[in-house]
């Protein structure tokens, strides 16, 4: 993986994509590697921040509770764990949306759902 590149993890046989050490390498290298893991590694905090270090995209394949993680939050919005995210046309995850300078921004329409990630920060 690590001489041709995370996105290999793809091809991979399932074993490997339980693997957290091989996850890590692979998500490191390609953050958008994480759609391929399993899904207990895409609920693992360490691989998800691993993930959107590499690649910001890598956020909707993340699962819904680290969604909300304070830190997965600002590793995905550059440090700012209160911008506001929004649900997407008929998807409740949140999506990856940039504003004009480049940063990653994101709205939700639940002000409950703010408040709660600023008073777990």
């Amino acid at each position: 993986l690590k001489k041709y590149g995370g996105w290999n993890l793809k091809a991979c046989d399932m074993y490997w994509k339980f693997d957290k050490d091989v996850v890590l390498a692979a998500v490191s290298n390609h953050g958008m590697t994480l759609e391929h893991v399993a899904s207990s590694l895409k609920a693992n905090k360490e691989v998800v921040l691993a993930a959107l270090k590499a690649d910001p995209k890598a956020f909707e394949h993340a699962s819904d509770t680290l969604k909300e993680d304070p830190d997965v939050l600002k590793a995905y919005n550059g440090g700012n764990v209160n911008t506001k995210m929004f649900e997407s046309e008929g998807n409740s995850s949140m999506t990856n949306k940039k504003d004009g300078s480049g940063e990653n921004t994101a709205f939700i329409e639940e002000e409950e759902k703010i408040e709660d990630i600023k008073e777990k920060s």
